[in-house]
């Protein structure tokens, strides 16, 4: 019985032994042994989350766009002020049930699911759009929830065994088509595959799901099999089938708007074969280290930006797309590099102004127009560093734009009636961005996720009233117990003020930054245990402390975090709700349903 069949691509350096017994042969001597380095999820997702590369090539209009990034922009929406389920399963994850609701952490989110009107409190508002910042600032580089999912491609199997028989090559699939049982029934989708160069990388496929498909791969539920008669291969940057993945999506702008474009075939020459001995190795490890693989993938992405600013079908339009293309292949080379192969970089003067002026004699001008020498402006929030240069560069140019002209940068540029000397400077402004800033998708979504949440507490003000005395039990204090721990409070905030600026000023890591503030809280608390030895008590007066005014709340949840739970449940009778996973559920969220479930926990 055969129980595994290997290709030749499976099998590294496979024509360098005598026959396959001989493989196993040193297999055995080195002690090597077979093993799944990649296996299928059991079911495949149902949402996933885009990358610029997928992005950056297409032509969309502004509808488009809207209705591609809505999605994103509804859902960060609601989780920051709209829904509290929503908030609820972003704070909590999507794994909430009846037993493990029981153990959950008590901070806010806990009390938010004990008393929706937490959510009104300014701290608990400024706290989640901390949170979701994060997910704010990949929204600005192309991170775009759509329907879709990864999966690991395969060739077409019943065309491999037809081959391996000696029979007719048929196949199941034909041209244009693929097999993945999760998406049977849809029309058409798009194919992508990470790295990804232009839109040759990007296919329209359909997806083929009759009886004779589902009967011979019916096992394969969460594979994505390709057909054995087109350049899909070719197209998705040269896949093959030993764990690749493949995105597949239905959503509509995503579809619709593929551009039928030729598959690009890049040639790739091998490594010399070779015994290797330790130096050998050395030496790859090290070639391995560095290499221009991503510097490649960022030179191309900035072409993208510089074709933004001509017109289609204009010469430095057609010979920036003629380079996207070619940088398919230089991506390629580099990745063959680190194997040892020797291959030829991108040309300098693409993506160097420097190189223009020494090799373009004759033709700097329009070189210098295309060159593609700057990282374009939605890369400021991949690259701390850029956005750093980018901030000072824009103040340094806003202060002298108020000192010669009376006015900021940004309302010079506005400006219609500019003189000659505001032209001029204008001119020098933008030719010294140390950023891209055409027009193109990618920075186009970055300004709408920009204008959308960048100042979203200025456009939204959190309520100014809100009613804390629901943290609070019914104990009363003297001002004696008060001023103790309001004594305590300053001291502890003053100490935190000042580690924090040693600790910038030394450069002390995270970790032990960290493992100090934590030190510091767990003293403060002990001191005022020692203050207050009664709980309630001392929960009432840092709640006093710490909403009265702008004190920092965050001190009381630390501190008192348990004792305000403990409130909170007993003013509703031990009830707290939660969002449970539910595919009948009215509640949408990550592609999944849920719905709001409610328990009595057991009385403290």
């Amino acid at each position: 019985t055969v129980e595994a069949v290997f290709t030749t691509s499976q099998i590294k350096l496979w024509d360098s032994y005598r026959s396959c017994e001989h493989y196993l042969q040193c297999c055995e001597k080195n002690h090597y042994t077979f093993g799944i380095a990649k296996t299928t999820p059991e079911k495949l997702e149902s949402e996933r989350n885009l990358n610029y590369q997928f992005i950056q090539s297409y032509d969309l209009t502004e509808e488009d766009i809207e209705e591609l990034i809505r999605p994103t922009i509804d859902e960060i929406h609601d989780i920051i002020r709209g829904d509290y389920h929503k908030t609820i399963l972003y704070l909590k994850g999507i794994g909430l049930n009846g037993n493990n609701v029981r153990f959950v952490e008590n901070d806010y989110a806990k009390a938010m699911m004990i008393e929706p009107s937490v959510l009104n409190d300014q701290y608990v508002q400024h706290k989640i759009y901390n949170m979701i910042k994060k997910r704010i600032d990949e929204a600005k580089v192309g991170v775009i929830k759509v329907h879709g999912n990864y999966s690991i491609l395969s060739g077409d199997l019943y065309a491999l065994c037809q081959n391996m028989f000696g029979m007719e090559v048929t196949g199941l699939l034909k041209a244009g088509e693929v097999y993945n049982h999760y998406w049977c029934g849809h029309e058409h989708l798009a194919i992508f595959r990470a790295p990804m160069t232009c839109h040759n990388n990007i296919i329209k496929v359909h997806p083929r799901c009759d009886d004779e498909v589902l009967h011979w791969y019916q096992y394969m539920t969460a594979c994505t099999v390709l057909n054995g008669w087109d350049l899909i291969a070719n197209s998705l940057n040269g896949c093959d089938f030993d764990g690749d993945l493949c995105m597949l999506t239905d959503n509509r702008v995503l579809v619709e708007n593929i551009r039928e474009t030729p598959s690009i075939m890049c040639v790739q020459r091998k490594a010399k074969k070779m015994i290797p001995n330790e130096l050998d190795f050395v030496e790859s490890n090290i070639s391995s280290f560095g290499n221009s693989i991503g510097r490649t993938t960022n030179w191309i992405t900035s072409m993208f930006e510089v074709q933004a600013g001509f017109e289609r079908g204009s010469r430095e339009y057609e010979e920036l797309a003629y380079r996207i293309m070619c940088g398919q292949l230089y991506q390629q080379n580099e990745i063959d590099s680190a194997k040892g192969v020797i291959v030829k970089p991108m040309p300098k003067y693409w993506h160097s102004w420097h190189s223009v002026l020494n090799e373009c004699e004759g033709q700097k001008d329009y070189q210098l127009s295309i060159v593609a020498d700057k990282k374009p402006y939605f890369m400021r929030y991949i690259y701390p560093d850029l956005m750093r240069q980018y901030k000072k560069f824009v103040k340094s140019a806003d202060i002298k734009s108020m000192r010669q002209f009376g006015i900021g940068v940004d309302a010079l540029i506005a400006k219609k009636d500019r003189t000659e000397e505001q032209d001029t400077f204008v001119k020098y402004y933008m030719n010294g961005m140390p950023v891209g800033t055409n027009n193109c998708i990618m920075n186009y979504i970055c300004r709408r996720f920009e204008d959308e949440f960048d100042s979203y507490f200025k456009k939204n003000k959190p309520a100014e009233t809100f009613d804390y005395d629901m943290f609070r039990g019914d104990a009363e204090y003297t001002a004696g117990y008060f001023n103790k721990v309001k004594r305590l409070y300053d001291e502890y905030v003053d100490s935190v003020r000042k580690y924090s600026l040693y600790s910038t000023r030394e450069r002390i890591s995270d970790e032990e930054t960290s493992l100090s503030l934590t030190t510091m809280k767990e003293n403060f608390t002990r001191d005022c245990n020692t203050a207050c030895p009664n709980e309630d008590v001392l929960c009432n007066i840092l709640i006093d402390i710490c909403y009265k005014g702008n004190s920092a709340k965050q001190f009381a949840w630390d501190i008192c975090g348990d004792k305000i739970i403990e409130n909170l449940l007993g003013r509703h009778g031990w009830k707290i709700s939660y969002p449970e996973l539910d595919e009948n559920g009215d509640i949408e969220f990550g592609g999944n349903k849920f719905t709001y479930k409610t328990i009595v926990l057991e009385e403290v």
